[in-house]
Formats: structure tokens, C-alpha cells, sequence
């Protein structure tokens, strides 16, 4: 049974938002949850592990700002418009977690330049470096990394605009 109009299914993974929702960023929250739930089962706890979950966050994060502009511009808006911040404003006024995804895609996408007062890249991770040296009849020491990503209040904003995806794909 086909839950689509014909046309769209033609129209590829990039050609509406609702094949964008269905092709790209459901599916690359999907990978991030999938990634960081066989992690937390499998025990694995170390850098590469993080590591891969922040990626696969980021590109979470990045689908998920995207999903407005899609909807904008498959309404007939040209693409030269200047009713695009306005538009944004109002969704993300609509669901303030819209807002939150798009300050963390702001702040991956810019990494330090920001001097708005937003979230910065380096607000998304947190890494520890430990350092114990014991003296006593000898001097040992021992270091340790560790390196925590996306922090646990961003990883929140992914759920919550999964669901509204989930709303805006109808």
C-alpha cells in the first residue's frame, strides 16, 4: 500500500521533506540511537566508541536542522527569499526544541568562530585527563583519558525532534 503521493516517490531522497525525513534524517538518528544503545550493551565505553557516537550525533543533529528549510522551500518559496528567517523563527517558536537542535548544528558547524553567546563545538564533548603520581619508596604514576560525547543534555534534543519529525512527515 502506498502511504505517499506517486510523484514523490520519484523524487529521491532530497526532493520533499517527507523523503528527506524518510531517506536521510530518520534514518541517521536511527544509526546514532542504534550505535550508542549496542555501546552501552556491548560495555564499550572507550574513545573509538565516543567517538563514533559523536559523529553519528552530529549527523543527527545536522539531518534534523535541515528538516525546515525543506519544508520551506518545497512550499514555492524561491530560493533567493527572505522569508526564510522568518519561517524559522516561527517553527522554532513553534517547537523550542527545533531552536536547541539548531544552535547544536550551529555550533558543530562553526566550531569557535561563534560570539553570539550560543553553544560552542567544545560545550558538545568533555575530555579528562587524570594524572596521579604516588611517592614513596619509588615514584609511580599512572595517566588516564577520558573522553565523553555528545553530553547528556544534547543527546535529548534528538528524541524530541525525532518526534516531531515523526509529526511533520504526515
Amino acid at each position: 500500500m502506498l502511504t505517499k503521493p506517486i510523484s514523490e516517490y520519484f523524487r529521491g531522497p532530497l526532493g520533499s521533506h517527507r523523503n528527506y525525513i524518510s531517506h536521510i534524517a530518520l534514518p541517521n538518528c536511527v544509526e546514532y540511537f542504534m550505535c550508542k544503545s549496542q555501546h552501552q550493551e556491548q560495555g564499550q565505553t572507550e574513545t573509538p566508541a565516543k567517538y563514533a557516537e559523536i559523529r553519528l550525533f552530529l549527523n543527527a543533529i545536522e539531518s534534523l536542522n535541515n528538516v525546515p528549510e525543506y519544508l520551506f522551500y518545497e512550499h514555492g518559496e524561491p530560493a533567493n527569499s527572505k522569508g526564510l528567517p522568518k519561517f524559522l523563527q516561527a517553527m522554532r517558536t513553534k517547537f523550542p526544541i527545533l531552536a536547541q537542535v539548531a544552535d547544536l548544528a550551529n555550533a558543530y558547524k562553526h566550531c569557535g568562530r561563534r560570539h553570539d553567546g550560543g553553544t560552542q563545538a567544545r560545550d558538545l564533548q568533555r575530555t579528562d585527563l587524570t594524572v596521579q603520581i604516588s611517592v614513596g619508596l619509588g615514584v609511580v604514576s599512572s595517566a588516564e583519558y577520558a573522553f565523553t560525547g555528545p553530553l547528556p543534555g544534547t543527546r535529548e534534543g534528538v528524541v524530541r525532534s525525532v518526534r516531531i519529525l515523526a509529526r511533520l512527515q504526515q
